[in-house]
């Protein structure tokens, strides 16, 4: 499972012919995800269709209450929490995942000895 996802360099009129009219559209997050090879860096962007279109098979839409019941690799998993916390609509207690760097300072979130 995963949102739709897009190269940076597509513009929003490609998006829109895609999913469907945009009306709204804000950046709520930026997200980087580093694999031992290279490091993928998400721009995370909520928007409002006025007429969405359908998916095309095998993708489908659901409503983002239902997010929790799909597996999402980790960058996907962290967009699932970030909507759910920004538009309060946390159904029940979900799985949380911590964002990269997201340990203090000093330390790699490594249990210590006591």
């Amino acid at each position: 499972w995963q949102f739709p996802t897009f190269d940076a360099s597509v513009d929003w009129s490609t998006i829109a012919g895609s999913i469907g009219p945009i009306t709204r559209r804000r950046r709520v997050a930026q997200l980087r995800h580093p694999l031992t090879h290279r490091l993928y860096e998400f721009d995370v962007w909520m928007a409002t269709s006025s007429r969405c279109r359908p998916a095309a098979p095998p993708r489908r839409w659901v409503e983002l209450r239902s997010l929790t019941n799909y597996p999402f690799s980790r960058p996907q998993a962290m967009i699932v929490d970030l909507l759910l916390d920004l538009l309060q609509q946390s159904p029940k207690p979900r799985r949380r995942t911590k964002q990269p760097g997201a340990n203090p300072p000093g330390t790699d979130g490594a249990p210590q000895d006591p």
